[in-house]
């Protein structure tokens, strides 16, 4: 390809760019070209509500607003946080001989297991300081006594996933600016809102010398020295 200057060069990846007319796809092809072992560069919004970080976050919140919830309270436990593992939960229903909710089971073995009574007075600590905080800054302190933010950095992406935690912090404090500041209403309201609508900024893959992955929108006035038009399969739109 052109160097710019009347000369050629090699080409590299950075020169490829595959153009797609809407975000839907990118995950795929992202997720294709790192089979592949093609460097790639991608943005894209994320609904960082769905995120497995940010899920553990509503997890415990729920939980710490009414523990009798089956699936967030193992979800909870089943994260590297609390460290259980699903042998254990297992066992924690055989021994204690109770039927409903998990929680009656988990409280039915805390004096012969000293690894669920330390869970238990955890939670119990987290509901106690619950009743005397607004939503964001609660949020906030349970992020940094659980050292949550130290977990997550050792994940593939640590960044996005430390942005997704402050987008969800953030999110929190807006939520008590419409007057409501506890954590039963700022759970509630994560129940009802539609999530297609919470974004967080967006995220990128591998940058540097890598392939581009963008959409039509998101590539005017850059220009590549080779595109690949994916997706072109669609019938053209000509109702608009």
């Amino acid at each position: 390809v052109s160097d710019g200057n009347g000369g050629m060069r090699n080409v590299e990846y950075r020169d490829f760019s595959i153009l797609l007319r809407s975000k839907k796809p990118v995950r795929d092809f992202v997720a294709a070209l790192d089979s592949a072992g093609i460097p790639c560069s991608a943005a894209y919004d994320k609904n960082f509500l769905t995120e497995p970080e940010i899920l553990f976050l509503i997890s415990l919140l729920k939980v710490i607003d009414n523990p009798a919830k089956d699936i967030p309270l193992i979800t909870v436990m089943l994260s590297p946080v609390f460290g259980f593992s699903a042998d254990e939960l297992a066992q924690i229903r055989a021994e204690s001989g109770r039927e409903g909710n998990f929680y009656r089971c988990v409280f039915a073995c805390r004096k012969t297991n000293e690894k669920i009574a330390d869970f238990l007075d955890d939670l119990e600590k987290m509901r106690r300081i619950a009743s005397t905080l607004p939503a964001g800054e609660y949020t906030e302190r349970i992020v940094d006594e659980t050292g949550y933010r130290a977990i997550v950095s050792k994940t593939a992406e640590p960044e996005i996933c430390l942005d997704n935690i402050n987008s969800f912090i953030a999110l929190a404090k807006s939520y008590e600016k419409t007057g409501v500041k506890g954590i039963a209403g700022f759970v509630r309201f994560l129940d009802r809102i539609n999530t297609d609508d919470i974004t967080s900024k967006p995220s990128a893959t591998q940058t540097g010398n890598a392939v581009s992955i963008t959409t039509m929108h998101g590539s005017k006035g850059l220009e590549y020295p080779v595109v690949i038009l994916a997706n072109a399969e669609r019938p053209y739109n000509t109702d608009d």
